[in-house]
Parts: structure tokens; C-alpha cells; sequence
């Protein structure tokens, strides 16, 4: 070996003699490595919302099958029509009416009152003066048994007044009983009160179911032969009230001819 190589001999072992191996120890602390830089978030597309559901449009429901309808016959409305000539002068002659009318008032009889009827004198008519009933009753009217026990139990004015109104009733309403009845009672209502029969009247009262006021205008009227035959009706009871006493004047009149 030449002087050369083993200088560089002798200087390589030199170096390797000045150089340290150092081996990294495991169990030595080492620093915590830094913490990793946070990452940027990261924006997530948001899926949008799904539309709100259509509203469904109505179906148009099925026709329904024609229907049966019961059809009413209504009856044409009564029209008036013209007759012929022939026809319209029979119909404009008026039919004589079965109606029984009203009995007159004592205004178309008599002078209408100015005052009550007092109990003075006045002239009576005459019940001969009563028309003959017709053919629906003859002779089984007693309008004039009723208008003779007027006369007979009435006061002159009142009498005279309700025998005007009898003997003006048509031949018809003479067959009616209560049409002489009305003319007493129209009569009576229109005597001036009198005082001598509030007694009776509040024995009438009930007995004969009515009013003082209304017995005071019906029994005022009577003269005091009247009077005593009606409170003999109310003392037995007034079985057909005190318009029916009334009445019965007719046959206490009768009993006395």
C-alpha cells in the first residue's frame, strides 16, 4: 500500500473516531404537534321546499236521472161570462131574498127619542095593525099575543114605541118569534132608569146571569104590573134568563083576557 492510501486511511478512521451517533429516544417528551387548522365549512346546497299541493278542482258531479214529477191538475179559476142578451135581462131582475131582515129601527117607526122614555102618557098603536104572516108559519105566529102583553105590561111610551115596531115588521119576519122579542128589548133599553127595581135586578143577577146595569135597562121599562110578573120568572129561577121572562109576559097577558 502506498504511503498515499494509507493516509487517507488514517484520516477516514480519525473522522469516524470524532463522529457521535445519536439515536432518538422514544420515551422522550416530545411537543404536542400543533392542532390542524380548522377547515372552512363548506356550504351544503339546500334542496327547496316542494311546492304547495294544487287544490283539486271540483269534479262536477254525475247529472242526476231525470226525475217522475206528479203533475196536479189545477182547475182553471171560475170567470164570469156573459150571457146573451136573453140571459142578462132574466139575471137583472132581482131574486126575492129568503134572508130574514133585520127588524126596523125604531128611527123609521117612530120619532127617534130625544131623551129617555119617561113614564107619561102617550097614545098606543093598534096591534090589529100586524101584517098576516106568510105561508111559512099561518097562523102559528104570535106576534100578536107578544105586541097585546106589550101594551099591557109596558110603559105608555115604551109600549108605544115597541107596538110601532111590531106592527112594521114584514109578513116574513112576523113568522119569526124573536123579531117581536127584539122590538121589546129596543124598547126598554131606551126607558129612563128607574130606581124601584135595583132589588130585584140583584136577585136577577144570579138567577138570571146578567149584570145589574143590563136588568136595570130591561125591567125599567115595565110598569109595576110588568114588574111583579117578571120577579115571579126570577123567583123560580129564570130558567130561560130574564129576556126569556120577558117574553113570557105574553102568556100572563093571555091568561088574563
Amino acid at each position: 500500500m502506498t504511503i498515499r492510501s494509507l493516509a487517507v486511511v488514517v484520516a477516514v478512521a480519525l473522522s469516524a473516531a470524532d463522529c457521535h451517533v445519536y439515536v432518538r429516544d422514544p420515551y422522550a417528551y416530545q411537543p404536542a404537534p400543533p392542532p390542524p387548522a380548522p377547515r372552512p365549512p363548506v356550504a351544503r346546497p339546500v334542496a327547496p321546499a316542494p311546492p304547495p299541493p294544487q287544490p283539486t278542482p271540483p269534479q262536477p258531479s254525475p247529472p242526476e236521472p231525470p226525475r217522475r214529477v206528479a203533475r196536479r191538475t189545477v182547475a182553471p179559476p171560475t170567470v164570469a161570462v156573459e150571457t146573451t142578451s136573453t140571459e142578462v135581462s132574466s139575471s137583472s131582475t132581482p131574486r126575492p131574498s129568503t134572508a130574514i131582515p133585520a127588524p126596523p129601527s125604531p128611527a123609521s117607526t117612530a120619532s127617534a127619542p130625544v131623551a129617555c122614555l119617561d113614564t107619561g102618557v102617550a097614545p098606543v098603536g093598534d096591534c090589529g095593525a100586524i101584517k098576516p104572516p106568510d105561508a111559512s108559519c099561518e097562523h102559528f105566529s104570535a106576534a100578536r099575543q107578544k105586541c097585546d102583553a106589550y101594551k099591557t105590561y109596558f110603559d105608555a111610551k115604551v109600549a108605544a114605541l115597541a107596538v110601532s115596531c111590531v106592527t112594521s115588521l114584514s109578513s116574513r119576519q112576523v113568522c119569526d118569534a124573536s123579531q117581536p122579542l127584539i122590538c121589546a128589548k129596543t124598547a126598554l133599553t131606551q126607558a129612563c132608569p128607574d130606581t124601584s127595581v135595583v132589588q130585584l135586578c140583584q136577585i136577577a143577577a144570579t138567577s138570571c146571569k146578567i149584570t145589574p146595569g143590563e136588568c136595570s135597562a130591561l125591567l125599567s121599562g115595565l110598569n109595576d104590573v110588568g114588574q111583579q110578573a117578571v120577579a115571579q120568572c126570577v123567583a123560580q129561577g129564570c130558567p130561560m134568563g130574564l129576556g126569556g121572562c120577558i117574553d113570557g109576559l105574553a102568556r100572563s097577558a093571555a091568561h088574563s083576557l
